[in-house]
């Protein structure tokens, strides 16, 4: 590690440590969640997810949280409107429950550096992607691993539709109040909008917005994009064809809530414009170019 990387992690673990201490332990029993999401019950299912907690400024009195997913021992791959305003964050890895510590299963890393798409816009959502350096590297056992990325065949544009089992899952929070507040992780079953149906939805009035073509829309009733989802992953499955097991990968992250309508409880009916993830594979050749792995 360089000098100014070492500067950078010890200035962020003094930082972070004074911010959140209580963030982690907290005994408080809050719903965190997108709306209409289930718990999840195994680990062992998402163990590439992390949490990422950080200060968009030196004081540390300004944090925030989002989501993301280890791509290796080093790199966590994230929006770029969740990480583009920290000065310093840690991540956490092999959680099912942030409040509920277990040292088996449990990892905690720091930010030492970020890469943000250069061709990110951040009006439109164009490429808003993002990777995070982290120290110490991850231990990958079967708590914590990283996540799978397609080809790009697989999930370019409306073929996302044949993917088998679209779920997103996420730690976020349908209360306003609750900005670091963290409980069970969450999942819901999602389906896919085609492109053309869902800037039919926006390029109307009031919004005039044309979805870039490194977005993508799902159709969601019963399940919404709240605070704290940014950055949380969008999962498909596949067949193994030698082990026959479905195995997950990443096809896209949660970016954006136009409408900024959130359901407010569980059981609510999302009538709104669909939410926006930021696809992958639209990102391929830049995340190779930053030590993420090489795919067409």
């Amino acid at each position: 590690m360089d000098r100014d990387m070492l500067r950078t992690l010890v200035v962020g673990i003094a930082l972070l440590v004074g911010a959140h201490a209580g963030v982690i332990d907290s005994d408080e029993a809050f719903e965190g969640r997108f709306t209409g999401g289930a718990s999840v019950t195994s680990l062992l299912e998402t163990g590439y997810i992390v949490t990422i907690i950080g200060n968009s400024s030196l004081d540390g009195v300004n944090p925030t949280k989002c989501g993301g997913v280890i791509i290796n021992t080093t790199l966590v791959l994230t929006t770029a409107t969740c990480v583009f305003k920290m000065q310093a964050a840690m991540l956490y890895a092999g959680y099912q429950n942030v409040s509920a510590n277990n040292s088996a299963s449990n990892q905690t890393v720091y930010m030492v550096d970020k890469f943000i798409n250069p061709n990110w816009e951040m009006n439109t959502g164009l490429n808003d992607i993002a990777m995070i350096r982290v120290y110490p590297p991850f231990y990958f056992n079967e708590y914590v691993y990283p996540i799978a990325l397609p080809k790009s065949s697989v999930v370019k544009g409306d073929a996302v539709a044949k993917v088998g089992n679209l779920t997103w899952f996420s730690f976020g929070s349908i209360n306003n109040t609750d900005n670091l507040t963290m409980d069970a992780m969450q999942f819901a079953k999602v389906t896919y909008l085609s492109s053309k149906v869902c800037n039919a939805f926006y390029i109307k009035p009031p919004y005039w917005f044309s979805v870039p073509t490194t977005m993508l829309c799902l159709n969601l009733t019963d399940v919404g994009y709240c605070n704290l989802d940014n950055g949380y992953p969008l999962i498909g499955y596949a067949k193994d064809s030698k082990t026959k097991v479905f195995k997950p990968f990443l096809v896209a992250l949660a970016a954006q809530d136009r409408d900024k309508l959130c359901p407010q409880n569980a059981t609510a009916i999302n009538y709104h414009t669909p939410d926006l993830f930021t696809r992958i594979d639209a990102s391929y050749k830049w995340i190779a170019s930053n030590g993420g792995p090489s795919l067409q």
